[in-house]
This record gives C-alpha cells, structure tokens and sequence, in this order.
C-alpha cells in the first residue's frame, strides 16, 4: 500500500513538504500513524503519540475494516453487524488492542439501543476495553473505548478521566473528542464543549454525531438560525435522514409548529416510541392534547428501556417534553424524576429545554435539579484534573 501526503502553503499555494509512505499490506493501519507524527513534524507541532501495534493479519485487517465502515453509519442494523464483524477479527487477534476497542465501542453503541442483551453487551464492551488499555496503555484508541464504556455504563467522571487520557496519546480521535463534547454540554461548559464538537467534525466530517449534539445545543439554546442551518446541510444514508427527522420532531415541540419533513417520515419501529406513531404525534403538536393510546406509547417506551439506561433516560426527557408542552405539569415533573432516577446528566437541558419553562416554577423541579448539579460538580471536578 502507498500513501502520498502533501502541504500546501494557503497563503500562495505553494507545496511546503511531502512525502510518500509505502507499507506492506499486512502493516496497512501503521500508516495513519506513521503519517500523522510526520505531517506534525512538518508543521513543527509537538508530538508525542507513540506507535500502535497494529494487527498483522491479513484477514483481521479486512474484518476491522469493515467493521469500522458499518460503525461509522451509526444505525442499530449497521452496528450490529459491526459488532459481529468485529468479533470475527477478534478471532484471527484476539489480543489486538486495535480491534479490541472498535469492539468495545460498537457495543457500547449497540447496547444504547436496548435490548434483551444490552447489559452484556455493556459489560463485553468495558471487558474488551479494559484489555485494550492492559495491551496498549499508549494507545488513545484504548482509552477512548473505555471512556466510552464507562459514560454508558453510569460513570461520567470516569469517563471523562479516561477520554482525556485518551486525548492526551491521540487529539487527533475525531470520536474521543465528540465524547468529551457531549458531556461537558451535558454539564453546562457550553463553550468547550462547543469547541469540541466542532474539532471533531473537522477532524472527520463524514461522522455526522457531533453535528447532532451541535443541533441540540442551538436548539437548547433558543439560536434556531444556526441549529435550522445545521439541518439544512446534507445528511446521506438512513442514520443521516433519521436524526433528521426524529430533531426535527423533537423541535417542532419545542417551538411549538410543524415541520413539512413530519408529513413524510422514514420507516420507525415501535422502539422509537411515541414518535413512531406519526398521525398521533401531528395532531398533539397542533392541538397540544393527548390521545389515550399516545400517552401509553409514552408510558410504554420509557419503561421498556433498560432501568438505569442511557435510553431511558432519554426517553424520560422526550415524555417531560411532550407533556410539558400539553401543560401536564404533574406528569411532566414525574417524567423528570424519572430520568434523574435513571442517572439524567443533562443540567443544560434542565435549564434551558423551551417547553420546560413552566415546569421549572414548580417547587418540585429544584431539588431534581440540586440533585444532577451534583453529578454535574464531579464531572467538571473530573475534567479540571490534570
């Protein structure tokens, strides 16, 4: 295999180095890195990522890259077979640190969808990451795998701990970055968490998850300008088209109107909850009531999620939404509680949710409030640690 990389100066368009790398195709992946620490090198930027061990074999190579091509659409379908192309790697490598966090990764993500499996998974998630980091301590793929384990598994702090461990052997993990992103939003540090959604959509903008996180965070930021112009831009594939709509769902409750995109929505399972049953869900945006039979999709949904779940969680928050926005205070203070319960992060949406405005006057809300503070002060506490 051979790679050419160039530099070009952008103030006169002038070629300042390159450089060709040539490997055997059995060392494919070593040329990433060998690329990556000469690129720095010219650009004279300090540069302290050590060499990974890479696989070997031909056939786990094959198998990792196609895993990490299924990954990279986001979707359960795809990163199911992920999961099991992975595994199939791991066959040939079992001991790969490579391998062993992209299968760590994707099942963390397959495990977000729920499941009767989801807790497994969880636990082979963070035991593959665990073995990378034993394997390859010096490796930021290592830690980001287990950063991302233990964020789904309930332990934020640590979470961040390691991604930043992971950011310190490898900035350039578009996936670690997103990560760490996502929770600092979560915790309230708007502006580097902005930061670093951005970094990693500049790093890979083919993986379109940190542009949704940028979505939301307009969106609970009432700068609908910029979260409209997010979705606006071009979103190919099945993964790309759903965040679409199920936001744009999401949105139309949050401004209170309809959206065009509602009267054509992409396939959705019963796994997706109220927002799978398009007739009932139009007619409560507009009428802001709730039918019998979608109020037990609510009920329903958030309670076949895992107790403890990320999913749940996030299925607390769309039902406060719903019912905050049908003025159901009760109900919507109970469906709070509920994600707090679960292990709700997300003080920025406590606060800031546009259809919570009522249901933060009410003197329930502020001890639920005091309560994800608290888990908010550790997180931060964790990210200020050098």
């Amino acid at each position: 295999m051979r790679a050419n990389a160039r530099l070009i100066g952008v103030a006169d368009g002038f070629q300042l180095w390159a450089k060709r790398f040539d490997r055997s195709a059995a060392d494919a992946l070593l040329i990433n890195d060998e690329a990556a620490a000469a690129i720095a090198q010219a650009l004279t930027v300090h540069f302290t990522a050590k060499p990974r061990a890479a696989p070997t074999d031909p056939q786990a190579i094959d198998l990792y890259l196609r895993a990490s091509h299924e990954l990279a659409k986001f979707w359960r379908s795809d990163v199911a077979r992920a999961v099991e192309l992975y595994e199939e790697a791991l066959a040939h490598a079992p001991n790969d640190p490579t391998i062993l966090s992209g299968c760590a990764r994707a099942r963390v993500r397959l495990a977000f969808f729920g499941g009767e499996n989801s807790k497994t998974l969880l636990e082979l998630a963070r035991e593959a990451a665990e073995r990378a980091v034993s394997g390859a301590p010096d490796h930021g793929e290592s830690w980001a795998a287990l950063a991302a384990a233990l964020f789904m598994g309930g332990d934020p702090p640590g979470a961040v701990r390691a991604v930043r461990t992971a950011l310190s052997r490898a900035p350039g993990l578009a996936h670690a970055q997103e990560l760490l992103g996502r929770i600092l939003l979560e915790v309230g540090e708007v502006d580097e968490a902005a930061v670093r959604l951005r970094t990693a959509l500049s790093i890979d903008p083919s993986v379109l998850s940190p542009r949704w996180e940028l979505v939301r965070m307009h969106g609970l930021l009432r700068e609908w300008t910029h979260a409209d112009a997010l979705l606006a831009l071009p979103a190919e594939g099945p993964s790309g088209r759903m965040s679409k709509f199920l936001y744009r769902s999401r949105f139309s409750v949050w401004r209170g109107e309809d959206h065009p995109d509602l009267d054509d929505p992409p396939p959705l399972g019963p796994e997706f909850g109220a927002l799978s049953r398009r007739d009932e869900f139009r007619e409560m945006v507009r009428t802001r009531e709730l039918g019998d039979a979608f109020r037990e999709a609510l009920e329903n949904a958030a309670q076949a999620a895992d107790p403890g779940s990320r999913r749940r969680v996030l299925f607390c928050q769309l039902n406060a939404e719903i019912f905050g926005y049908a003025f159901e205070v009760d109900s919507a203070i109970a469906s709070v509680k509920d994600a707090v319960d679960a292990g709700l992060l997300d003080g920025l949406w406590m606060d800031r949710c546009p259809v919570l405005d009522a249901v933060r006057k009410d003197a329930r809300f502020e001890p639920l409030r005091a309560e994800v503070e608290a888990r908010g002060r550790r997180v931060r506490s964790a990210f200020a640690e050098t």
